[in-house]
């Protein structure tokens, strides 16, 4: 589930007179087909998210578009999104703009959020000026999210006080991603003078909440003893969170603990993580990789 469809669809209350939502399905369905806007949208959102029906993006994207053709600004919304991203349809960034820009203007602050993100990373779109423009006005409308990532755009250029002022704006309205990067702000003195209490507080905190390279730090903290106590066993637990998220270098420490014995030497053990390091793209792992066939080679062996 992606934020954005979580937001718009877990604001709706789910209920069409006093029957939960799942359970007025059909109902729904029925509305949908004669034409009612709304009903499509959330007939979309039930295929979106695989409510009463298996998952098919792409038959969400249909209802979606007879709901964003009736000027349904959260219709539009998520439309743009898929659109922007190629979930369900064919990516197509004209088509995104176009539909975020129509949601943009009825006041969705998320399509302005989007829309600054289009001009932010796509390669084709990349424009500064117009992504700052966009995240600041959908900061002005009240988007968490436009605040970290315009926060990240001030860490680009060296204006840590402004990135840090946004990122604690967006963590106090919930935005989790913020603390890893306040902590990341405060760990190496961005700006400011070293914390690593406070670094290690905000790193837990987003660690706590699922936040992959947060984990990864906690981790990196325990095996350092960098402000807490050393503790392996508790570094183990915290890389092996991230690892399973998908963290190349929780992989690679995870690989290099077994490697060194720091809670058992098991090399073939360490190979299997290393492997899984170098294939999520961390290069480092290669000479461990090498190092660890060489010595459990027969030949080797053998000599």
């Amino acid at each position: 589930m992606n934020i954005l469809t979580k937001q718009l669809f877990d604001k709706e209350e789910f209920e069409l007179g006093n029957n939960p939502i799942d359970e007025a399905y059909e109902d729904l369905l029925i509305k949908a087909n004669d034409g009612d806007s709304r009903a499509q949208y959330l007939i979309g959102c039930f295929y979106y998210y695989g409510r009463r029906v298996e998952t098919n993006h792409s038959i969400a994207s249909n209802w979606f578009k007879k709901s964003a053709e009736q000027n349904l600004v959260d219709a539009q919304t998520i439309l743009g999104y898929q659109y922007m991203y190629g979930d369900g349809v064919n990516k197509d960034i004209e088509k995104a703009i176009e539909l975020l820009e129509k949601a943009q203007a009825q006041g969705s602050a998320y399509a302005c959020f989007l829309l600054g993100k289009i001009y932010h990373f796509d390669s084709q779109k990349r424009n500064r000026f117009t992504a700052s423009g966009y995240y600041v006005w959908a900061i002005e409308m009240g988007s968490t999210e436009a605040k970290r990532y315009r926060a990240d755009m001030y860490m680009d250029t060296g204006d840590y006080k402004e990135a840090l002022d946004l990122y604690v704006r967006a963590l106090k309205e919930g935005c989790v991603e913020s603390a890893y990067n306040a902590a990341n702000i405060f760990e190496y003195g961005r700006g400011c003078n070293v914390n690593n209490e406070l670094a290690f507080n905000l790193y837990l905190h987003a660690a706590q909440n699922e936040v992959m390279m947060a984990q990864h730090n906690v981790g990196a903290y325990y095996y350092n003893a960098k402000y807490v106590e050393k503790d392996i066993q508790k570094a183990f637990e915290w890389y092996l969170k991230a690892a399973n998220q998908g963290s190349a270098m929780s992989q690679h420490n995870i690989g290099m603990m077994y490697y060194n014995g720091d809670l058992i030497q098991d090399l073939d053990v360490a190979l299997a993580w290393f492997k899984k390091s170098f294939q999520s793209g961390y290069l480092n792992s290669e000479r461990f990789i090498n190092e660890i066939e060489i010595i459990l080679s027969e030949d080797y062996i053998k000599n």
